[in-house]
């Protein structure tokens, strides 16, 4: 039977799509290649997705790979949105340490009519024990268990469907797939809590229950098992079902704050979500997020509207509103932060195709040491940036893009420097920012960030030219 290839991966029509498998690997890089082997030679036709939690040096040739280590829950539901993609009927996730040991291995999982199973054995190998599970119920099929371990993952696309993927309240890991357990249990869409097949430790290895690697290594791992234990236990007795998203969404983040002055023009502005038509109408099929203090409108299949403070300068409150949305908003894959009343896409098709740890900046056709940057930023630190960085081009706050991550690190940078500003004015130290956040914007990414700045007309049309180009992603004024 002739080999079919979707989306790069190699499988044969009779097997696939209905089965597919991905492994999370963190470094492990020989353990992770004989696992890949094992599951290719055990499981041959079967697409396999290997999502790379920044390895160092990279997995190679892994589907999926995060430059900073995301965690297992965020790793974990990169191998869902993959799988699902795929339109598989039949997902298994697994770790980088384990071997199937048979062939059809994955067959009691699949043609079980349980949704949601997990490979299971109930101690360790040899004289140490864990002593942390107990067997309640077996029969010729199913085994019941107190309690879950995490190397082998089954779900029917119906559970993801229902109840979601991995919650990143979890942190870096731990509780997260039995989490899982809980809400697909909590919807009454399997019968026993966690369960596995029969006999699972017979058609699947774990080299934990050997012993034979050290135990994922987690940043304050006692801490984390203190946080994630009580989230974990109160929501298992609460039967708390709820779904939680898995897919990294690329969105358009804009803000309309009406509530108080705007400095750069004196008064505020109007409570109209008309005056974001164009942004709206150009971000098509993108999901755009509006950040407000004062609208009351109803979302769209494409437009949300989600309300946040507005205290201070609303210039740096809506940087930090944005990077308290993505924070609270782990599914986000890659952001464009963008002025909503002066800014429409030009190339959606191509807006989020950014290169790989780079920030899409705006820009003017003005420098940084311009005398409208000098009369309104009076801090002595500004100043001098001014006049080291004087022949620069000046970069606009109307638009910043890029990954998530990149994105949060800018505005974690951009928010301290204000807030050291304030301080210091405070303390009678020195002056205070001045009218709004270009001087601060403009320092933070040529100080800390200039070796990830794109910007130029690729980016934006020329500012306030009202221009629309074949080439330019953004028209900025």
């Amino acid at each position: 039977m002739p080999d079919v290839v979707i989306d790069g991966i190699r499988y044969t029509p009779d097997r696939a799509p209905n089965l597919g498998i991905a492994v999370t690997a963190r470094n492990r890089h020989k353990e992770t290649a004989a696992t890949l082997e094992a599951i290719g030679r055990h499981t041959p036709g079967v697409p396999i997705i290997v999502v790379d939690d920044a390895s160092d040096p990279p997995i190679p040739d892994a589907d999926i790979r995060f430059d900073t280590n995301v965690g297992i829950p965020a790793a974990k539901n990169a191998c869902l949105e993959a799988l699902m993609a795929l339109r598989v009927e039949h997902l298994i996730l697994l770790d980088n340490d384990v071997r199937p040991l048979v062939n059809d291995w994955w067959r009691p999982f699949v043609e079980s009519p349980e949704p949601h199973l997990s490979a299971q054995f109930l101690d360790l190998e040899g004289k140490r024990k864990l002593g942390d599970v107990k067997r309640l119920y077996v029969d010729g099929e199913i085994e019941a268990w107190s309690g879950q371990r995490g190397y082998c993952l089954y779900y029917h696309r119906s559970a993801i469907e229902a109840v979601g993927g991995f919650d990143p309240v979890y942190g870096m890991g731990l509780y997260e797939h039995s989490d899982l357990a809980n809400r697909i249990h909590a919807r009454g869409l399997t019968t026993w809590r966690y369960a596995s097949p029969k006999d699972s430790h017979l058609l699947i290895e774990s080299l934990d229950r050997l012993q034979a690697v050290d135990r994922t290594p987690l940043p304050d791992r006692q801490q984390l098992v203190r946080r994630n234990v009580e989230i974990h236990n109160r929501r298992r007795e609460e039967g708390y079902d709820a779904y939680v998203e898995y897919r990294r969404r690329n969105v358009i983040l804009t803000c309309l704050y009406t509530g108080t002055v705007d400095p750069a023009r004196n008064k505020r502005m109007a409570t109209d979500p008309g005056l974001l038509k164009t942004l709206m109408d150009s971000a098509a099929p993108h999901p755009v997020v509006v950040l407000h203090d004062q609208l009351d409108t109803a979302p769209t299949d494409r437009v949300t509207y989600e309300r946040y403070p507005n205290s201070v300068n609303v210039y740096f409150q809506r940087w930090i509103n944005a990077h308290r949305y993505l924070q609270e908003h782990p599914e986000v894959g890659k952001v464009l932060i963008c002025d909503g009343t002066d800014v429409e896409i030009l190339q959606p098709d191509r807006l989020f195709d950014m290169p790989s740890g780079k920030l899409l900046i705006g820009c003017e056709h003005q420098i940084v040491g311009c005398g409208w940057m000098r009369s309104n930023h009076p801090n002595e630190t500004l100043q001098d940036f001014l006049d080291t960085h004087h022949h620069d081009q000046l970069l606009n706050a109307g638009v910043l893009a890029g990954s998530r991550e990149l994105v949060m690190a800018f505005l974690r940078d951009l928010i301290s420097a204000w807030a050291d500003i304030e301080m210091y004015e405070f303390l009678a130290k020195a002056k205070g920012n001045g009218l709004g956040d270009m001087a601060v914007f403009n320092y933070v990414a040529y100080t800390r960030h200039r070796d990830k700045l794109v910007f130029g007309p690729g980016v934006t049309t020329r500012f306030k030219a009202e221009e629309k180009t074949s080439f330019s992603l953004i028209r900025h004024k």
